[in-house]
């Protein structure tokens, strides 16, 4: 089946998809080469950054506290009295 589609056939807009992909990709990379990108990465983006970390800090503490039972566990769940039936009312104005 290969060889019928003939091998190595790539469609043009495969190419063309792949070439601007792997442009952009290189022009990443070169940024992150050049001195000073982590820091003003950082610089710009605080807000998140402090976010992420408090998400993740607080979530990690709570998850270990869970973990070691140290939070109390729900006990029972409340209970609903019902009938495991649902019973149909005659009504007066029958037909």
């Amino acid at each position: 089946m290969f060889k019928q589609a003939g091998a190595g056939y790539l469609p043009p807009a495969v190419t063309r998809f792949w070439s601007s992909n792997l442009k952009s990709l290189k022009t990443k990379l070169q940024a992150i080469r050049r001195p000073g990108y982590f820091r003003d990465l950082i610089c710009e983006n605080r807000p998140e950054i402090a976010g992420a970390l408090a998400g993740t800090v607080g979530g990690a503490y709570l998850g270990s506290q869970a973990f070691n039972n140290s939070l109390p566990p729900v006990r029972a769940l409340p209970e609903i009295q019902q009938s495991p039936y649902i019973e149909l009312q005659q009504s007066q104005y029958s037909r």
